[in-house]
């Protein structure tokens, strides 16, 4: 009685070996199934590798066992040096050692909470384990509530007497474990924000040193392609984003036994401006998602100036719709590492006054915090809970911050998402309230509650997301320029107002006319703008139709003979010229070359 059948394999990469493994596993629930006697109760693994063995490979196998809804084992885990590496010094082995076990139990420990996994036991000849294994832990109780059995060389643990809960300890039990401290991280500072206040990056690194933080991320609003209004009252010009990347560089240098400095940028989401986003992530450690009304278009699609009250107020309930949308479509790029101040739509609820309207808006913002919490739980990337809410509220009518906001946190206790805090520092003291950026919270939102993570590091957790890795692997593939999106967009426009049985002749012509009146149009609109950064706007979409017109005569001097063949042309020659993608150059040139090929014969 009490004793727990496991059945058990040794781990190997060979696929018909796994395939059988399986195929006994099934034999053996069916078993039971029948009626039969139980047999097998977990599913085990006898984890002998090496440090070439693939540790994406190994995850893939947990959650493939973790389908037969049965508790797992990772047994008598050995990590070895195979034979044909032993010639190299002993120092590179240790650490080449030391990294692939970090990595294999960094993924081991994203998939806690998605695998039931209850003994890992490790060999004598594991090395570099003790703190990993507390973290292993202490993730797994966070998530099941019950701790991994830790074995070395293997013990007989008695069962237990079941115990009847009462339901008050039930329900201490549903908690999350209470944290002795504060988490050691933070990143969220704008040194730059103010432009014509800004403090030296030094500073914030000083007050974080003070404030006992391990690790902290500054993160500057990043420049955007001129074919968006700028506003360069807080983002950066391209010219400071390089200055702000080698002076974080120097500092991240100079404190590098003090204190962990990555290097990061705060960007909205557009499909637009994909490529561009990739392409800015190779400077990088990491990159944070951050939708700004004062930029997007929902800004003039959903608001209206309001001179009594001097600012734009929100006038559609559906605001919570598209914002949602914007967001989700970010977390689902691959391309960022953190969702800031995800319920920053909620800042505009007392500008409905319309009853119908404002319990519209209410339903919507309800679905927008489901649908980005559980896309967020998707790609396994965590929301920021944000200070500047609390720092820049206004009197609410529900006595609640402009955020974070109780019902959308409520969603996220109830989805269980991975959370962290975030300060949003634009001067370096805000750096010590973090203390009390949590106790002011705490009347308003379930913090207490939520699965906020005491340790987080992006470029590590990145590392070890394969569904992350994956996702922006293939959108570095299949992103466009904005400069494609805005000239295809222009065609399709015009090809949109004429009916389907329109002839090719008269859409070309009616595409060729609408790019010479856009043109002119900002032609004209250069002369009346004041400053340097519209005449930059007007100029970047100026060059763009300019190239589109050049483009068009390459289209046509290809042949093409249709609408979708003249909007493929287009798309092509246009990526050709302006992706910095080496790979997608060579992939659009073949297009046009195989269209033209195909016209020559």
């Amino acid at each position: 009685p009490g004793t727990i059948f496991i059945y058990q394999e040794e781990y190997t990469e060979d696929e018909y070996l796994e395939k059988c493994y399986f195929d006994n596993v099934r034999a053996l629930l069916e078993i039971g199934k029948n009626g039969m006697v139980k047999i097998v109760e977990r599913l085990g693994l006898k984890l002998h590798v090496t440090i070439d063995t693939n540790p994406v490979k190994m995850a893939n196998l947990l959650e493939t066992m973790n389908e037969f809804d049965l508790p797992l084992e990772i047994n008598d885990y050995e990590m070895t040096i195979p034979l044909n590496k032993l010639s190299l010094p002993k120092e590179q082995l240790l650490e080449n050692k030391r990294v692939a076990q970090q990595n294999f139990l960094n993924i081991l420990t994203s998939l806690l909470g998605r695998i039931d996994l209850r003994n890992l036991g490790i060999g004598s000849l594991t090395m570099f384990q003790s703190e990993t294994l507390d973290k292993v832990n202490y993730e797994n109780f966070k998530t099941n509530k019950e701790l991994i059995d830790t074995l070395y060389g293997g013990y007989y643990q008695p069962v237990k007497e079941e115990k009847k809960e009462t339901k008050e300890e039930q329900k201490e039990e549903e908690k999350i474990p209470k944290r002795e401290g504060l988490p050691k991280y933070m990143y969220h500072i704008h040194s730059k924000a103010y432009k014509n206040s800004s403090e030296p990056m030094e500073n914030f690194i000083q007050k974080a040193l003070e404030a006992g933080f391990k690790q902290i991320g500054f993160t500057e609003y990043a420049p955007l392609p001129h074919f968006i209004e700028p506003n360069f009252d807080f983002r950066l010009t391209d010219e400071e984003k390089d200055n702000y990347l080698k002076e974080a560089k120097t500092l991240k240098e100079k404190y590098r036994d003090q204190i962990e400095i990555l290097i990061g940028l705060e960007a909205p989401y557009e499909d637009a401006l994909e490529e561009y986003l990739i392409d800015l992530r190779k400077d990088l450690d990491f990159l944070v998602l951050g939708q700004h009304i004062e930029e997007s278009p929902l800004k003039k699609q959903c608001f209206r100036y309001d001179a009594e009250k001097k600012r734009d107020v929100l006038i559609d309930p559906l605001y919570p719709t598209y914002y949602q949308e914007d967001v989700i479509k970010g977390i689902q790029s691959g391309i960022f590492d953190i969702v800031s101040h995800p319920d920053s739509f909620y800042t505009y609820r007392d500008d409905l006054t319309n009853e119908y309207q404002l319990s519209l808006y209410t339903e919507n913002a309800y679905r927008a915090s489901i649908a980005i919490s559980e896309t967020a739980l998707e790609m396994n990337i965590p929301l920021e809970i944000n200070y500047a809410g609390v720092l820049e509220s206004l009197e609410y009518k529900d006595k609640e911050y402009s955020y974070p906001f109780s019902m959308f946190w409520r969603v996220v206790k109830e989805k269980k998402n991975k959370v962290i805090l975030g300060l949003d520092a634009k001067e370096s003291k805000t750096l010590l309230e973090l203390p009390l950026f949590y106790e002011k919270i705490k009347d308003k939102v379930p913090v207490d509650d939520l699965l906020i993570l005491d340790e987080y590091q992006p470029v590590v957790a990145r590392r070890t997301n394969l569904k992350l890795q994956e996702t922006l692997s293939n959108r570095f593939v299949t992103s466009e320029t904005y400069e494609v999106k805005y000239v295809i967009k222009i065609i399709q426009e015009t090809v949109e107002i004429f009916p389907a049985n329109i002839s090719f002749s008269d859409i070309k012509q009616a595409v060729h006319t609408k790019l010479e009146r856009e043109e002119a149009y900002l032609f004209q609109k250069r002369q009346e703008v004041k400053t340097p950064e519209m005449v930059d706007y007007i100029d970047t979409h100026l060059r763009a139709i300019q190239s589109a017109l050049d483009s068009y005569q390459i289209a046509m001097n290809l042949g093409v003979t249709s609408t979708s063949e003249f909007i493929l042309a287009m798309s092509q020659i246009t990526e050709l010229k302006t992706t910095k993608n080496e790979s997608k150059k060579v992939n659009a040139y073949k297009i046009i070359k195989n269209i033209s090929l195909k016209h020559q014969s």
